[in-house]
C-alpha cells in the first residue's frame, strides 16, 4: 500500500509538472522572401530558455503556462527582433535581412527607390548595422574598412579613395544627395565627416555625371542621414584610443578621448533628432610629414522630419556642423624645432527637402542645400622665411527641382539643378571666385518585361561659355531566379576646379611657382562596365564586375619656364589621356547563424596615353571580413584583413583588424578594438598611423 502511495504522489507531481508547461513552436522566415531561415537563435533570458531554429526555420521549447515573457529572436545575417508571447502556441517570425541585401533600398544611382538586386546601375550599400560593426567614426575610417575600395593614402595622412580605378578627384561626396563643399588638394577630406547621424552610405560605381553632373566621373558616395524612427532614445558614447608606443601615463600617452551623445523624440508628426561629438587626440604622431601634437573636433548634427498625415508632403531639415584645430610641430634631425603650424577648419551645411506626392504616379522633389568651408592655416619657424598665413573659403549653393512620373512600366524624370560654388582664397588672382554653372537632366526606366530593364537619360550642364553632354544608358536582365546580368555606358566629367583655373601658388624655398590657366578644358572620360550577379537567396551572393574606363583632357601641371631660369614655372595643361580597367569579384556568404564571411578581389591595369602604369594605381587587392557571434564569449566579433599591392613600389601591404562588441545589458554595450594589428607603416606612401585600440562603452536607451 506504501508503494501504491510514492506511485500516486509522482504521478501527481508530474501531472501538475505537465499542466503547468505546454509546447510553444514557431516557424522563422526571411521578412521579404519567405525563406525558412536556418540557425536562428530564440532565447529568452528571464527563464533562461532557448533553441536554434532547424533546417525548415521550425523551432520548439517548453514554456510556463501562466508567464507572459519575451522572447529575442538573433541571427548574425539578420536584424533582432524581441517579441512578446502571451497566449500564443505558434508564433511566425519574420526577419529583415542585413548582410546579403537583396531588399535594401537605393536612391542614389537613378534617384528612383529601387531594391538593390533590382537597379540597373551597379550600387554597394553600407547599413547601419555594418558602420557600427566596423568601429568606424568617420567616413574615411570606414571606407578604410570596406572591402571595395582600394586603399592609398597622400602625404596628409587621410585615405584616398578610388572607385573603379578612379581616384577620390573624381568621385562626388553628397549628404543626403547635396553636394559638400570644402576640397583641400582636390578633394573632401573624409576624416571630417563623422557617422553619428548617418543610416547608410549608398556608393554608385561608375559614370555618374548623366544624373550628377560635374566630379562624378568614378562614381558617387552618398551619406544618408537617419529620418523616422518608431520610440523616443537617447545614447552616450565614450571612447579611450591609445596609439602604438603608448604608456600609462596619461600625461604623456598618445592617446585620444571621444565622447559623443545622441537623442531622438517624436512630437506628433514631427520627428527630431541631434548629435553631439568632441574628439581630442594629444601626441598624435604620425611619420610624414609632421609629429601631430594635437587635434581636436567638435560636431553638431541636428535633423527633423514631418511627414504630413497622408503623406501627400514629406519636409526634412539638416544642419550639421564642425571645427576642427590641428597643431603640427616639425623637427630636424638633431631634435630642434623647425617649424610649428596650426590649421582651424569649419564646416557649415544645411538643407531643406520638400517631397510632394501629388498623386500615386507623380512626385515633385525641391532641394535646397547651402554648404560652407572655411581654412585658416597659420606657420611659424626658426625664422621669418617660414611665416605663413592663409585663409581660404569655399562655398556652395545648390538648387535642384525634379520631377518623377511613374506609369506601369516607366519611370520618368526630368530635373533643374543651379549651383553656385564662391571661393575666396588669397592665392587666387582676383582674390574671390563666384561661379554659376546650370543643368537640364533626362532620365527614363522602361521596364519592358518582368525581367527585363532598360535606362538611358542625358544631362546638360553650362558652366562660364562650355556646354558639357553627359548621355548614359543601363540594362538589366534577370536571366533566372538565381543569375542577373547588369551592363552600363556612360559618359563622365569634371570642370577645372578653381585652384586649377586661377591660382597662382609660388613656393620660395623651394624655387618653383605653378600658375592657373582660365582655357582649361573639362575632363572627360567614357565608361562601360558588364555585371554578374548570382544569388541562391537562402545564403550566398556572388558579383563579377568587368569595368573600362577612357580618360581625355587629364589635368597635369607642364614646366612652362626656360630650363636656364632659376625660378621654374609650372603652368596646369589638358595634357594627357588614361585608361583605367579591372575586374571585381565580391562574395556574401552566411556560412551558419552565427558567422558570415564577406572577400572581395580586385586586378586594375591603369595606364597613361602611352601605356605606361599610372604610379598611383593599386594593380591587386584582396579583403576578407569575417562577423562571428561567439556564445562562448557572449560578444560578436568582427576581423577584417586587407591586401593591396601599390604599382610604384611592386610590393604589398597588409592591415588586419578586430572589432569584439558585448552586450552587457539591455541598455550598455563595451566595444572593444586593436586596429592595424602588424603595426605597418610607411614613411613615403602610408599608412602613416600604426596600431591602435580602443575601449569604448556606449549607453542606449530606446
Amino acid at each position: 500500500m506504501r508503494r501504491i502511495f510514492q506511485i500516486l504522489f509522482i504521478f501527481l507531481i508530474i501531472s501538475k509538472t505537465q499542466a503547468n508547461t505546454r509546447m510553444i513552436s514557431g516557424v522563422v522566415k526571411n521578412f521579404h522572401t519567405d525563406i525558412p531561415i536556418v540557425g536562428a537563435n530564440i532565447y529568452n533570458k528571464a527563464l533562461n530558455l532557448g533553441t536554434t531554429s532547424d533546417a525548415n526555420g521550425n523551432f520548439f521549447f517548453e514554456r510556463p503556462i501562466e508567464k507572459e515573457f519575451k522572447i529575442i529572436i538573433s541571427h548574425i545575417a539578420y536584424e533582432d527582433l524581441e517579441i512578446k508571447v502571451t497566449d500564443e502556441i505558434n508564433i511566425l517570425v519574420l526577419m529583415r535581412d542585413i548582410f546579403l541585401q537583396f531588399n535594401d533600398i537605393v536612391v542614389t544611382g537613378t534617384k528612383c527607390e529601387y531594391a538593390l538586386s533590382d537597379s540597373p546601375i551597379i550600387s554597394e550599400v553600407i547599413n547601419n548595422q555594418q558602420i557600427e560593426r566596423s568601429g568606424a567614426m568617420n567616413l574615411s575610417e570606414l571606407l578604410q574598412s570596406n572591402l571595395g575600395m582600394s586603399m592609398n593614402y597622400d602625404t596628409h595622412g587621410p585615405l584616398d579613395y578610388n572607385i573603379h580605378g578612379l581616384g577620390s578627384k573624381y568621385i562626388l561626396i553628397l549628404r543626403d544627395g547635396a553636394p559638400i563643399a570644402g576640397k583641400f588638394q582636390d578633394k573632401v577630406d573624409l576624416n571630417q565627416i563623422l557617422l553619428s547621424r548617418v543610416d547608410r552610405i549608398e556608393i554608385v560605381k561608375g559614370p555618374g555625371s548623366a544624373i550628377y553632373g560635374s566630379d562624378a566621373m568614378g562614381g558617387v558616395i552618398n551619406i544618408i542621414t537617419s529620418k523616422e524612427f518608431k520610440h523616443n532614445n537617447y545614447s552616450i558614447n565614450y571612447r579611450k584610443t591609445f596609439f602604438d608606443n603608448y604608456n600609462i601615463d596619461l600625461d604623456n600617452s598618445h592617446s585620444g578621448d571621444v565622447y559623443s551623445a545622441r537623442f531622438g523624440r517624436k512630437l506628433n508628426n514631427i520627428s527630431l533628432q541631434s548629435s553631439i561629438n568632441y574628439t581630442n587626440f594629444t601626441n598624435y604622431d604620425i611619420i610624414e610629414p609632421l609629429d601631430h601634437s594635437i587635434i581636436s573636433q567638435q560636431n553638431i548634427d541636428i535633423g527633423a522630419s514631418w511627414p504630413s498625415p497622408k503623406r501627400s508632403n514629406e519636409v526634412d531639415i539638416n544642419f550639421y556642423y564642425f571645427t576642427e584645430n590641428v597643431k603640427d610641430h616639425d623637427y630636424l634631425a638633431s631634435g630642434i624645432e623647425l617649424s610649428q603650424n596650426e590649421t582651424k577648419i569649419t564646416r557649415r551645411e544645411a538643407s531643406i527637402k520638400l517631397k510632394t506626392n501629388l498623386n500615386k504616379k507623380l512626385i515633385v522633389n525641391n532641394i535646397i542645400s547651402s554648404s560652407n568651408y572655411n581654412r585658416e592655416f597659420r606657420q611659424e619657424g626658426l625664422d621669418s622665411t617660414f611665416a605663413m598665413y592663409n585663409l581660404s573659403k569655399q562655398n556652395i549653393f545648390d538648387y535642384e527641382l525634379n520631377l518623377n512620373f511613374n506609369h506601369s512600366v516607366n519611370a520618368f524624370i526630368i530635373g533643374y539643378e543651379m549651383t553656385k560654388p564662391y571661393h575666396e582664397n588669397g592665392r587666387l588672382n582676383d582674390s574671390v571666385k563666384t561661379l554659376l554653372s546650370k543643368g537640364l537632366f533626362l532620365q527614363n526606366d522602361y521596364k519592358f518585361s518582368d525581367n527585363h530593364t532598360i535606362l538611358f537619360g542625358i544631362r546638360w550642364d553650362r558652366y562660364d561659355d562650355v556646354n558639357v553632354y553627359s548621355p548614359r544608358i543601363a540594362f538589366l536582365k534577370n536571366i533566372n531566379q538565381k543569375f542577373t546580368l547588369r551592363s552600363s555606358y556612360g559618359k563622365g566629367y569634371k570642370t577645372p576646379s578653381v585652384s586649377e583655373r586661377f591660382m597662382d601658388f609660388h613656393n620660395v624655398s623651394q624655387g618653383y611657382k605653378v600658375t592657373g590657366n582660365k582655357n582649361l578644358l573639362p575632363e572627360e572620360s567614357v565608361g562601360l562596365s558588364f555585371n554578374l550577379g548570382y544569388q541562391n537567396i537562402r545564403n550566398l551572393k556572388l558579383d563579377v564586375t568587368f569595368y573600362h574606363n577612357n580618360f581625355k583632357n587629364k589635368i597635369l601641371t607642364k614646366r612652362v619656364s626656360d630650363n636656364t631660369e632659376s625660378l621654374a614655372i609650372f603652368q596646369y595643361e589638358n595634357i594627357s589621356r588614361a585608361q583605367y580597367s579591372g575586374i571585381e569579384i565580391f562574395t556574401s556568404h552566411i556560412i551558419n547563424g552565427s558567422s558570415t564571411l564577406k572577400s572581395n578581389f580586385n586586378i586594375r591595369q591603369n595606364i597613361d596615353g602611352e601605356g605606361n602604369h599610372l604610379d598611383d594605381s593599386v594593380p591587386l587587392s584582396f579583403g576578407v571580413t569575417i562577423n562571428r557571434r561567439s556564445k562562448l564569449l557572449g560578444s560578436d566579433i568582427n576581423i577584417k584583413y586587407l591586401s593591396n599591392k601599390r604599382q610604384i613600389t611592386k610590393n604589398y601591404f597588409n592591415i588586419v583588424d578586430i572589432v569584439v562588441t558585448k552586450d552587457i545589458n539591455q541598455y550598455l554595450k563595451l566595444k572593444f578594438a586593436i586596429k592595424n594589428i602588424t603595426n605597418y607603416t610607411d614613411r613615403y606612401y602610408g599608412p602613416y598611423i600604426g596600431r591602435s585600440i580602443f575601449l569604448e562603452g556606449i549607453f542606449n536607451r530606446n
